[in-house]
């Protein structure tokens, strides 16, 4: 029993270094195939692409029919009011 406790330190260890070698492996070729961001490409391609998203919400239309539908008018609030329960004791620490 005292050799597994010594024994999980060791593993924990070695699968805490495992995974920042494999994050670091990760990171480096993940950054090698970025392109380099220019200040004039990226507020270019921020504009353009709040433009486009602009124009496809406008063309969004709502129907609200639902709200005139007999079967929506039916409906009942079941909602049931809850009670306010006393908190627990004033003092947590104190003895029973």
């Amino acid at each position: 029993m005292n050799k597994d406790s010594s024994l999980t330190p060791a593993v924990i260890a070695f699968i805490v270094v495992v995974a920042m070698v494999g994050g670091y492996v990760y990171m480096q070729s993940a950054g090698s195939t970025a392109p380099p961001l220019t200040a004039s490409s990226t507020a270019s391609s921020t504009a353009g692409q709040f433009e486009q998203t602009a124009g496809q919400l406008s063309s969004i239309s709502f129907s609200v029919s639902l709200f005139s539908d007999p079967r929506f008018t039916v409906l009942q609030d079941i909602t049931t009011p809850i009670t306010q329960e006393p908190i627990g004791r004033t003092n947590p620490f104190a003895p029973l």
